[in-house]
């Protein structure tokens, strides 16, 4: 279900709670919905298909699993805090739009995979992506919404139905065989601890109980991912660990260093063109006296051009389409995830997009250095933004 157009007494009753519109999600809900027609033809294909399963099948089966659980969860974030809250319908809590941002944003480029996988027999996803790949992280909530928690239970009622359903598939799938004491194990985990979380759910419950339902319901969702996936793909079963990689930034590369580029986080592909704009230079002369902690910075960028360099991120997508930047000064680029990666202590996810925002403009109003990992989705705006501290840019 989907809010209708909200009215001005909605309007006026979510300003009053902090709540945001959902127009936004509404339209990444619709747009994802056609998951569900590509599963039918999953579906319909597989019951036709008998032996060995092409790659290319597999990896579609594997693209359309990954597009399918994260459109669940978000639907059911809305869905739940509609259901709790009628009265503004059309509405959520921050936390609730973030989260189902998250989730929303990784639905359309699973579904390109999938329908890249269709057209190409001879694609392989789990040798250009690490798999099984992981859910976006989990936004925190202090305290969780009570909302957060239906939404997730009801979101883990709908994906052990699937994962039911990819369960028995695989024990019908001759390649599966090798695999399925693993899938019933993860089954079985999964299982216990979404019915666990369901036990525990009580009117008026502490928040160390909320917590811990949702450190439960969180661990299900996320096996129901991972199962449907190994089940699509036994292959994945074997998929070594990506491990993390500990970067610090080069001293020389410091400010007032031989090596220091201040233009290091400017996306490489429009560098020149800032380099040219006076304002863009002097906005990130500013950027750099004002920081107080350069170090820090560099090593976070150390981290992306380490995981750009592995192949980690990426500033294109797989069809080869520059991402683009930032609309704010440094204007770093876009990266897309193709291997789960830690940046800034984050924890991205497989085909996440995010970029590395540094600003100083809040300093000269009492506000703190900025220097964080921004996800997205992004869109394509002529907006742009010097990030000036108050007094740096004289008209």
């Amino acid at each position: 279900m989907s809010a209708d157009h909200p009215n001005l007494v909605a309007r006026v009753v979510a300003a009053l709670h902090g709540e945001v519109s959902s127009a936004t999600l509404e339209s990444y809900r619709a747009a994802g919905a056609a998951v569900f027609q590509e599963l039918a033809e999953v579906d319909a294909v597989r019951k036709q298909q008998f032996g060995d399963v092409p790659v290319g099948e597999r990896s579609r089966r594997v693209a359309v699993w990954n597009a399918l659980v994260p459109q669940v969860v978000a639907e059911a974030l809305l869905d739940a805090d509609y259901a709790a809250h009628p009265k503004t319908a059309g509405f959520v809590p921050p936390v609730t739009a973030e989260q189902a941002g998250r989730l929303f944003h990784i639905v359309e480029p699973w579904l390109a995979q999938a329908r890249r996988a269709d057209a190409d027999p001879g694609v392989d996803l789990a040798a250009e992506t690490a798999l099984p790949a992981h859910l976006p992280a989990w936004v925190k909530a202090e305290p969780c919404p009570p909302e957060h928690l239906a939404a997730m239970v009801a979101a883990g009622r709908r994906m052990a139905g699937f994962a039911e359903a990819a369960l028995a598939d695989a024990e019908r799938d001759p390649g599966a065989a090798k695999r399925l004491p693993l899938l019933r194990r993860l089954w079985a985990e999964a299982d216990t601890a979404g019915r666990y979380a369901e036990g525990l759910m009580r009117p008026g419950a502490s928040r160390q109980l909320h917590e811990a339902i949702e450190e439960k319901l969180h661990r299900a969702l996320e096996i129901w991912f991972v199962l449907g996936q190994i089940a699509a793909d036994p292959r994945l079963g074997e998929q070594p660990t990506h491990g993390q990689r500990a970067v610090l930034a080069d001293p020389m590369s410091l400010p007032g260093g031989p090596s220091f580029n201040p233009w290091c986080l400017t996306d490489p592909v429009s560098r020149a063109r800032w380099q040219a704009d006076a304002r863009a230079v002097r906005t990130v002369d500013l950027l750099w006296a004002y920081d107080p902690d350069p170090a820090a910075t560099l090593t976070i960028q150390a981290e992306i051009d380490a995981a750009l360099a592995a192949g980690d991120i990426a500033t294109r997508t797989r069809g080869g389409k520059i991402l683009g930047h930032y609309y704010c000064c440094p204007w770093s680029a876009v990266y897309e995830v193709r291997r789960p990666v830690s940046i800034a202590g984050q924890r991205l996810s497989a085909m996440e997009q995010f970029v590395f925002d540094v600003s100083a403009e809040e300093i000269s109003e009492g506000g703190a250095f900025v220097r964080r990992v921004v996800r997205g989705p992004f869109h394509s705006t002529d907006e742009v933004d010097y990030c000036e501290p108050e007094g740096g840019h004289d008209e």
